[in-house]
């Protein structure tokens, strides 16, 4: 499966200059937070795929204008050609505001969805805006805004997703981050410099529903197993 990884800043040579390749191509496109909520109904208006978000530090404008036509998958494990994406919009809480959360909140955030998380066996992909701790994001004591949540790190130990995918961290913070880091089966990707493609490459289908919880028996246990034989290609633009 071709993914689309999207956060941040809006990629002008999708949104400007259309160039239809870009759009045709993906058969998933992931927004990991504040996009204009124009750019993403843009996006899955022209693309032959559905688009799934969840929310940034800055996107309250989505109380009054969500992204027509897109899907929220925020606090949520939705399956999708048998790749199931839990997502967790938000940052570390630095200011009042909406989509803020200290570490203890982001914890209760997980314990809600311990029931999905059993049901469904685990995650595949971990769709977040904020990194985890440790993890291209900044270690400045006066920088909380970028810093990590720990109980990320907490999630990917126990369930071996093959991505987690995060924004947030723009190239331009002079934080000494990387696009892609590898830890153990997990590839680590920073979807904040616009647009990152990449292949999610899987030898057996599974017949799993959004929204429908079935036994962790009739689920594919892609997190659970040793990563499949399959070549990872990410582009940058």
């Amino acid at each position: 499966m071709k993914i689309l990884a999207i956060a941040d800043q809006e990629n002008q040579r999708i949104w400007s200059s259309y160039k239809p390749k870009e759009l045709r191509e993906p058969d998933l496109i992931l927004s990991a937070g504040d996009l204009d909520p124009d750019y993403l109904q843009f996006c899955v208006t022209y693309a032959r795929s559905p688009v799934f978000y969840i929310h940034g530090n800055h996107d309250e404008r989505y109380q009054q204008k969500p992204p027509e036509g897109c899907v929220c998958v925020e606090d949520d494990i939705v399956v999708y050609q048998g790749i199931r994406i839990l997502g967790l919009g938000g940052c570390m809480r630095y200011r009042p505001g909406a989509y803020q959360y200290t570490e203890r909140q982001m914890r209760r955030r997980i314990r809600h969805l311990w029931l999905k998380l059993r049901s469904y066996g685990g995650f595949d992909i971990l769709l977040t805006h904020a990194p985890a701790a440790g993890y291209h994001d900044s270690d400045d004591p006066n920088d909380r805004c970028h810093h990590g949540f720990a109980v990320f790190n907490e999630l990917i130990e126990k369930y071996q997703p093959r991505f987690h995918i995060h924004g947030h961290i723009h190239m331009n913070y002079n934080i000494p981050a990387p696009v892609i880091s590898q830890r153990q089966q997990t590839t680590v990707i920073n979807a904040s410099g616009g647009t990152v493609h990449f292949v999610y490459e899987q030898e057996r289908a599974a017949e799993a529903a959004s929204g429908i919880i079935q036994p962790v028996s009739d689920l594919p246990a892609f997190s659970q197993t040793e990563p499949e034989q399959s070549a990872v290609h990410i582009e940058t633009i």
